[in-house]
């Protein structure tokens, strides 16, 4: 659960809890048994603060590594351990603890690490892109702070809950040696500013590009910052921000 005014909880709890994602009786998020995968498209699917009573897509019992095919099963696994280990720290021994399959089965699947690694942000990519477009389209953004809230869900605001931005900064900089895959990232980074400035040319805002980039800089930004000084943002203080840059 997102500590702060409870006016901008972004979350709704009771959804999460449907969803496993966070502990039923306290609300803190909780990793076991739930793959960053189903996190992504989880989280985008109930981000916005009207969603109470929706219940989310990926909501389930199941362990979703359960009856998965391998390769997915070890893609999966692997995201699950980016956000501690990091991309160059990822190893087959590791990959196959974590997905409970053989180093054979990894290497029949994939000829490298380097390999293996990619598919996997080729993997994350595709879910972002997956819950990004579901959250619009069940529940289209209907105000400035709408757009404002649904991008401080999108990115991190504490130091302890920065999973998917641990992914994000990895897939970053794992991408800048390999071309094909530093393409297919700058494409994936446009994909959440590109209905950001639809959304506000649907609002009538006189200059959507500009206010749109001027956001998105400043909370990767912010995120830098919670990433690298290991610091929470004041959450209100933030969306009064955003929303200062946004009325500019």
């Amino acid at each position: 659960m997102i500590k702060g005014n409870p006016s901008i909880c972004l979350v709704p709890v009771e959804a999460l809890r449907r969803t496993g994602l966070v502990c039923a009786s306290c609300g803190e998020v909780k990793a076991g048994g739930r793959t960053i995968r189903v996190l992504v498209r989880a989280i985008l699917t109930i981000a916005l603060p009207i969603w109470t009573s929706a219940d989310p897509v990926m909501a389930g019992q199941s362990d979703p590594l359960e009856d998965v095919p391998a390769r997915e099963k070890i893609l999966q696994a692997t995201l699950d351990l980016v956000p501690d280990w990091g991309a160059d720290r990822i190893t087959h021994r590791l990959v196959s603890s974590q997905a409970g399959v053989s180093p054979g089965t990894i290497t029949y699947h994939f000829d490298t690490i380097d390999a293996l690694l990619a598919d996997a942000f080729r993997l994350y990519m595709a879910d972002y892109e997956a819950g990004l477009d579901g959250a619009l389209t069940a529940r289209p953004l209907s105000s400035e702070r709408d757009v404002v809230q649904f991008l401080m869900m999108l990115i991190a605001t504490d130091p302890d809950r920065a999973e998917l931005a641990r992914i994000e900064y990895a897939m970053i900089a794992y991408a800048q040696r390999d071309e094909l895959l530093q393409r297919e990232v700058s494409d994936w980074a446009g994909l959440l500013p590109v209905r950001l400035v639809r959304t506000l040319e649907r609002l009538g805002h006189p200059t959507p590009q500009d206010a749109v980039d001027l956001l998105v800089r400043y909370c990767r930004g912010v995120e830098f910052d919670i990433l690298a000084r290991g610091k929470s943002v004041d959450l209100v203080a933030l969306e009064a921000r955003l929303l200062a840059l946004l009325a500019r």
